[in-house]
């Protein structure tokens, strides 16, 4: 295996990792490996870890030439994901962990298995004899995994440096479980965008579609422990995912609640425990208690569960539970109880009873002397003194008022006032369940006592007679009996002495969730599964429900429920869930072929008519998308259309195919200006270029922005280019200004001499020295004026002119302007109303002048040296090969 070599730490990981896929079914006959994660993964991650080289053997271990870095196919077929046997058996992974893994290795795998155990219903066991199990090596170079079950040893690779971290652990783990990259799962172009612009060379298949994958139906997660990184593989730095939600692209180190999701999804957990109770019922005889990560049996009351830890044995009976008097028990399901008769205590033990010493405890109301008795006790008085009526007080032997007596044991007296005198009669009585023993009738003496104070209740045994009308057990106690009953499963029914049937059957035996694919072609699947067995303790059951093996079961989940009934109306249920899964991909028809189109319209789309394909699916229902144009108008370039058929269970098929639209003809090539250059870039109907002078030079006429190279095949707004020259500046120049202005005369020939006349004075007398420089470089000359006279319109030119040495101006332009803005400044200067006639009888008014009639024109002309010809305020030099005689080429 080759390694990357790092030039820069990169992320901690490259999170290629797809979970989601639940991207399941994730499962495949996968043989390889699986992938290495991209190089800018692991910077987003290095503030986990303290040392760069640590983190530079990590990222070196994460990426090789594996497919997505970190995966490992069989040949021939990345496709296997759909192979229902690479699921693990009810989510039991053996693994062992060769001796090539160092002590941090060991922790990282331990730390990864322990999430796994305590999140998921996965499981990952030591290995005893499996034949499939899971082989964690350091042997070679790379972090890498197979995807799924392969049914034979299968290596977690996980290189010495750079892949002892319990996230990187997680993610290849995942991988083995059978899940392929989050982002390479069918829907993924709806919420990310691959910016293959910026992928490194050779590593664009890291980003493709896994086909053959699902999402069974759970949301993409941008943050799944399988995503790739938001700059996985760049070549640039720049991110080559992008999320097209406001979602950020951010993966986890540890699984998310969507990658616990998936896994239970997968593998039918409920939550995160393996629920071992629904396979066989654990092997309880009775009752088994599912536990996280484990489970244990339970018996019922009455019932000690033996030393297998599954056998339960019956332990409560009043025959065998040793009562010494009394024994209460309402069936077997609960533990009997003992009680004792009057006189007595419950030992310790629970069942025997001993004698209470009332005179010992001070239970007993004698007044004088106290004698215990086996179960009672008696009073005495000393000599002298007779024992009173009360039975417990001494009295002297002489008549007394007898004080109200005692109630027999268990019964009552209707002698209720505190004292009686002789002769007066109380009667006594039991209640029901006890019969009278002696006379009823007591009478008060005149000694004070009353006769019969040892008459007493005597419990009436109910059971004696027809089992006190029990079903089953009779429980005799003082003053009635209970009803008990000795058979297992069975209670009191509400007459309190028939017992009935209230324990429900026990399934043993109840199919876990199945998942099958459909037949081939077709939209539904057969379905065979385990038999529902189940035990009760009568034994007579009737059951409902379909039978164990279904045909033509549709597309879909379905719910599976199973109903025992005993004979007593007691039930117990078994329910799972079939999902017949859809695998066939649909099927496109007529997908058309690439093409290329000819433009030659001068438009920058073009029609292209093409037959749509067809897409059809086993399940009967498929919807098709598709990415192209509007309306079939196609630009200029190569335009790839993408029409992606799915079906409801997300497979998925694609045709695509391209069209090139292009120009007949290409414009004819632009020429370079002389003395300069064109640069030219490609837009997307064509050509564009912009002119430019080499260094010196100057274009004379500024040429276009650009010249556009359109759909029409001509350039736009011409193919001119202008030349470039070198310039330089003139070291002498005549500039004149021109002063005209009009006003209306009537004898042309008077007027003429008088307004020259007038300006011939003025100019003599310095009046116009104002306009010329005070730069003892230039000469300041004035030209005679031109006068034009006309009956409505006359008119009036005279200027001067500036010569010399333009050192001191290099810049001519700026020279005329500052010079035509100081003359212009002087609005009633002389030299604009030149015309002022001092012979008012002779001559007409002086005409009215404004500056709406008149201007200024201020001109020049450049002394310019040999081969150089006078353009504009430049002496602009010919070109080499040119005479310019007649002006510049």
């Amino acid at each position: 295996m080759k390694c990357v070599e790092m030039k820069t730490p990169g992320p901690l990981w490259l999170r290629s990792l797809g979970g989601f896929l639940v991207f399941a079914i994730a499962l495949s006959g996968v043989t390889g490996r699986s992938d290495a994660l991209p190089l800018e993964e692991v910077e987003e991650k290095l503030t986990r870890h303290t040392r760069a080289t640590e983190e530079e053997e990590r990222l070196s271990a994460l990426y090789g030439d594996n497919f997505e870095g970190d995966i490992v196919l069989p040949t021939g077929s990345r496709n296997a994901i759909r192979n229902f046997n690479q699921k693990w058996t009810k989510g039991v992974v053996p693994y062992v962990i060769e001796g090539n893994v160092a002590s941090k290795g060991r922790s990282a795998i331990s730390a990864a298995i322990a999430d796994y155990n305590r999140f998921t219903c996965i499981r990952f066991i030591p290995r005893t004899n499996e034949n499939a199990y899971v082989s964690f090596s350091s042997a070679k170079q790379g972090c890498y995994s197979s995807i799924g079950r392969t049914g034979r040893k299968q290596i977690i690779n996980l290189q010495n440096s750079g892949c002892y971290y319990k996230d990187i652990v997680i993610h290849e783990m995942m991988h083995a479980i059978g899940f392929w990259h989050e982002q390479s799962r069918p829907d993924r172009d709806t919420y990310i965008r691959v910016l293959f612009q910026n992928v490194k060379s050779g590593k664009q298949h890291n980003f493709n579609i896994a086909r053959g994958s699902t999402t069974q139906q759970l949301p993409y997660d941008y943050h799944s422990v399988m995503h790739y990184s938001r700059k996985a593989f760049s070549k640039n730095g720049k991110p080559t995912l992008e999320s097209k939600t406001s979602e950020k692209i951010d993966p986890a180190d540890e699984l998310t609640s969507i990658d616990k999701r998936k896994i239970a999804f997968l593998y039918y957990c409920e939550g995160r425990d393996f629920n071992e109770c629904q396979v066989n019922n654990g092997g309880c005889q009775q009752t088994c208690l599912n536990t996280e990560g484990s489970f244990r049996c339970t018996c019922r009351q009455g019932y000690n569960l033996t030393a297998d830890g599954k056998t339960c044995r019956q332990t409560w009976t009043c025959a065998t539970y040793g009562c010494q008097h009394y024994c209460n028990q309402q069936n077997v399901t609960y533990e009997p109880g003992c009680s004792c008769k009057t006189g007595f205590k419950l030992n310790d033990d629970k069942r025997t009873c001993s004698d209470i010493d009332e005179c010992a405890s001070g239970q007993n109301s004698c007044s004088d002397i106290c004698v215990n008795e086996i179960g009672s006790y008696h009073c005495e008085c000393p000599t002298g003194k007779i024992l009173a009526n009360n039975r417990t007080s001494c009295i002297d032997p002489r008549p007394y008022i007898c004080p109200q007596p005692p109630s027999p044991l268990y019964g009552s007296n209707d002698c209720d006032k505190p004292s009686y005198q002789p002769d007066s009669v109380c009667t006594q009585s039991c209640p029901q369940g006890f019969n009278m023993i002696g006379d009823a009738t007591m009478t008060c003496q005149d000694n004070g006592a009353w006769t019969n104070l040892n008459t007493r209740c005597e419990d009436i045994n109910e059971c004696e007679t027809n089992s006190g009308g029990c079903n089953e057990l009779c429980f005799n106690h003082p003053g009635g009996y209970n009803c008990g009953c000795n058979r297992d499963g069975f209670s009191l029914d509400k007459d309190g002495k028939t017992c009935i049937d209230t324990e429900p059957p026990v399934i043993t035996v109840c199919s876990r969730n199945i998942a099958v694919p459909t037949l081939p072609t077709q939209d539904f699947a057969m379905v065979t599964f385990e038999e529902v067995k189940y035990t009760d303790n009568v034994g007579a059951t009737v059951i409902s429900g379909p039978p164990s093996n279904i045909a033509n079961l549709p597309i879909g989940i379905h719910q599976v429920k199973y109903v025992v009934a005993d004979e007593a109306g007691n039930n117990a249920t078994c329910a799972f869930v079939i999902q017949v899964k859809d695998v066939e991909d649909p099927v496109f028809s007529g997908c058309p072929a690439s093409r290329t189109i000819y433009n030659d319209q001068g438009v920058f789309r073009v029609l292209v008519n093409y037959a749509d394909p067809v897409a059809s699916d086993n399940s009967g229902n498929v919807t098709v998308r598709v990415t192209s144009p509007e309306g079939k108008m196609f630009p200029f370039g190569t335009t790839t259309v993408t029409y992606l058929a799915t079906d409801d269970s997300d497979n998925y098929a694609i045709c695509r195919f391209t069209v090139s639209v292009t120009r007949p003809a290409a414009c004819p090539k632009l020429a370079d200006p002389i003395n300069g250059h064109l640069t030219c870039f490609a837009w997307a109907h064509g050509y564009a270029c912009t002119a430019h002078c080499d260094e010196g030079y100057e274009f004379l006429e500024a040429p276009p922005t650009r010249y556009v190279c359109g759909p029409s095949g001509v350039w736009f707004p011409n193919a001119t280019v202008p030349s470039c020259y070198k310039t330089v500046q003139p070291q002498e120049a005549y500039i004149s200004f021109v002063a005209e202005y009009t006003a209306p005369c009537r004898d042309t020939d008077t007027w003429k001499k008088q307004v020259t006349d007038e300006y011939q004075r003025l100019n003599n007398n310095g009046q116009f020295n104002f306009l010329c420089p005070k730069d003892g470089n230039i000469t300041c000359a004035f030209t005679p004026p031109f006068v034009r006279c006309a009956p409505d319109n006359a008119s009036f030119a005279t200027g001067f002119f500036l010569a010399g040495d333009l050192k001191a101006y290099p810049d001519i332009g700026r020279l005329v302007a500052e010079q035509t803005t100081a003359i212009q400044k002087q609005q009633h200067s002389q030299f604009f109303l030149v015309v002022y006639l001092r012979q008012p009888k002779a001559m007409f008014a002086v005409p009215k002048v404004d500056p709406e009639n008149r201007k200024l024109v201020p001109q020049a002309e450049l002394m310019c040296g040999p081969r150089q010809v006078a353009y504009r305020n430049k002496c602009v030099m010919c070109p080499d090969g040119h005479t310019c005689d007649n002006g510049l080429p």
